[in-house]
């Protein structure tokens, strides 16, 4: 009898522990079907080729970077439901953080994020002689 109730106490063991559990984190790093995709505008509003756009999910993930093609446009497939935050790069300017866009499964985002100019250098004062 006390064989019998150790084998069923091992079988089951063993059977929850083989049992598939979905984690937060890997709900979490699941693709979703979801797009985000947008432009990448210079400050006088032409669309910019090349420039990198990041996307941080605000959940802790790695961040993604993508680069814009010949039109300005860029494009983030299979991204999970959740909160993300976006900016653009190009050569030391960059645009302001397009925080919060909420995506939703199957959702097509569109953002567009315009670079700021870059503030000049500051002047170095020249010593008087």
């Amino acid at each position: 009898m006390r064989f019998q109730t150790i084998l069923i106490g091992v079988c089951l063991t063993m059977l929850f522990a083989a049992a598939p559990t979905a984690t937060r984190a890997q709900v979490k790093k699941d693709r979703g079907d979801a797009v985000i995709e947008g432009v990448v505008l210079t400050a006088d509003g032409k669309p910019l080729a090349n420039a990198r756009v990041f996307l941080q999910p605000s959940d802790g993930l790695p961040p993604h970077v993508a680069k814009t093609g010949p039109d300005g446009h860029f494009r983030f497939e299979n991204m999970h439901q959740g909160l993300f935050d976006l900016r653009a790069q190009f050569q030391g300017a960059e645009s302001d953080w397009h925080r919060n866009v909420s995506v939703k499964p199957s959702d097509d985002v569109s953002v567009t994020l315009k670079l700021k100019l870059k503030p000049p250098p500051a002047a170095t004062p020249k010593p008087s002689a």
